[in-house]
C-alpha cells in the first residue's frame, strides 16, 4: 500500500516483485498480492487499508509513513511490514527499530541526497529481499 499513483511507483513494484521471486514467492503462483494506491490522497488510505483488513490478508506491506499510519490505526493483529525514508521512532509509530513491538516491523533509511534515482530499485529490491528472508525465519 502506498499513497501514490501506481504508475509513480512502477519501478518500486518491479523491485518488490523481484525480491519476492528471489526468496521463492511468485505472485499468482504461491502468493496473492493485493496492491492499493491512493493517488496522492492520504484521506483515502483508511478506506483502502480497511478493505484489506476485511479480506483478511496475512500481512500488510507499506511503502511510506502515511500508509504505515493508516495500517497501524486499522489493525493490531495483522503483521505490518514497512519500508520508509522517515523515522518511525521519532513519529511514535514503533518503540525502536531494533524492537519495534506490537504487529509492526520493517526498515527505515534516509536516501542520501547524492544518490542517483536509478539506484532506487536496487536498494528497494535488496531491502525487501532481506526483509522477506527475515519474515521466513521469524514466520511473521
Amino acid at each position: 500500500m502506498r499513497n501514490t499513483a501506481a504508475a509513480d511507483a512502477a519501478h518500486l513494484v518491479a523491485a518488490f516483485l523481484q525480491g519476492l521471486r528471489e526468496t521463492g514467492y511468485v505472485d499468482k503462483q504461491n502468493i496473492a498480492i493485493e496492491f492499493r494506491w491512493s493517488d496522492g490522497r492520504d484521506d483515502q488510505l483508511p478506506a483502502l487499508v480497511g478493505d484489506l483488513v476485511r479480506h483478511p490478508v496475512a500481512v500488510l506491506v507499506t511503502a511510506n509513513i502515511s500508509s504505515l499510519v493508516a495500517a497501524k490505526a486499522a489493525t493490531t493483529s495483522i503483521p505490518i511490514v514497512f519500508v520508509t525514508g522517515d523515522d518511525p521512532v521519532q513519529l511514535g509509530l514503533v518503540d525502536s527499530l531494533n524492537r519495534p513491538a506490537g504487529n509492526v516491523t520493517g526498515t527505515s533509511f534516509i536516501i542520501p541526497s547524492g544518490m542517483d534515482e536509478a539506484q532506487f530499485p536496487v536498494l528497494f529490491r535488496e531491502t525487501w529481499s532481506v526483509t522477506l528472508s527475515l519474515m521466513k525465519i521469524g514466520e511473521i
